[in-house]
């Protein structure tokens, strides 16, 4: 069994913005941008694993969770691990990584594609393997982002996000939640789908508020600088005014910091510079934008913070390498395909 570890700055685009600058300390910068980028898509299924056992699998588009109910193992994701797990973890993999997972780094694992699952009395999928030793039960799930979300969020996080049991309790009260759900799952009741994804949602968004939480002093990325006070701070007023001519400058100042140490701990904890971020960020908004049919492309420039049409096409092309009428043609064309298939 597996022992437990204790555990020189430069100007933003100039653009057009609206409205004044907020200048508090944001509320809850997390659920700012996942309620703008909601989980759809979620599909869950239970493993019933026996030790010896091991399983890979070759990842997926989707992002792929595993919440820990009961037992003991490892998982492997391309040459980090292989990492322990308890009962109460969950390994939450944002890209779909190729990942293994077994009850003993000396165990050899099978394709998962090639095993069969059975229906549980719960409405989920249950996969049954191994051989005639300890038991360890997972439920192992997937989920969906709109494209424009996936594209934005995913460069921001971990390949394999760990959260152990003694930083959430996320896991009982996961698989509790299923349980209840499960005559609206089997029988595929009306709402079913929705309340699954809801679910789904919640789970993501605490496994990413524990990783804040517990992220160490020094620890980078994106999450780590939604825990920090004068980043927070300054990423925050870029969600909330993204049509704002942002400043490196007057970012700096809300954050209570000089321009170029602003830049430098900006780049060296987020991973890009802040006029890149600010930039993505409004791609994002903008793509979600011209998914609806009644905006017109002045109107989402604007809303996105750009003075012309001719400077948001320019920027839009360049992150995306399409224009936004032909992007917006491509969607409508993928919508008819849907709707005939």
């Amino acid at each position: 069994m597996p022992a437990r570890k204790t555990e020189p700055g430069r100007e933003l685009p100039a653009t057009r913005g609206q409205g004044p600058i907020v200048s508090a300390p944001g509320a809850d910068l997390l659920s700012e941008v996942m309620s703008a980028i909601p989980v759809k898509g979620s599909l869950v299924s239970r493993g019933q694993l026996t030790a010896p056992w091991g399983i890979f699998t070759r990842g997926a588009m989707d992002t792929i969770f595993h919440v820990i109910i009961s037992g003991t193992g490892f998982v492997t994701e391309q040459g980090v691990g292989p990492v322990p797990f308890f009962a109460g973890d969950i390994l939450l993999l944002p890209g779909g990584a190729p990942h293994a997972l077994s009850d003993s780094p000396h165990t050899s694992a099978c394709h998962r594609a090639g095993m069969l699952e059975q229906m549980g009395e719960d409405g989920l999928l249950c996969l049954r393997h191994g051989g005639p030793g300890a038991l360890t039960s997972i439920v192992c799930g997937t989920f969906g982002l709109a494209a424009a979300g996936r594209d934005f969020l995913l460069p921001l996080l971990p390949r394999l996000i760990h959260v152990t049991g003694g930083h959430s309790r996320a896991a009982p009260w996961f698989d509790a939640t299923l349980r209840l759900l499960g005559d609206d799952l089997a029988l595929r009741r009306p709402g079913a789908k929705v309340l699954l994804d809801r679910l789904t949602d919640m789970l993501f968004v605490q496994v990413l508020r524990a990783h804040i939480e517990r992220a160490p002093p020094g620890s980078t990325g994106w999450l780590r600088a939604l825990g920090d006070p004068a980043l927070g701070r300054a990423l925050s007023l870029i969600h909330r005014e993204p049509a704002r001519p942002w400043q490196a400058a007057v970012l700096a100042r809300e954050a209570g910091m000089s321009r170029s140490a602003f830049f430098v701990r900006f780049l060296s904890v987020v991973g890009e510079a802040p006029s890149s971020y600010l930039t993505r960020w409004r791609m994002y908004l903008a793509r979600v934008e011209l998914g609806r049919p009644d905006a017109s492309l002045a109107q989402v420039a604007a809303k996105v913070g750009y003075a012309s049409e001719t400077a948001f096409s320019r920027a839009f092309r360049r992150q995306l390498g399409v224009s936004p009428s032909g992007w917006r043609a491509g969607l409508r064309g993928h919508d008819e395909q849907d709707a005939h298939s």
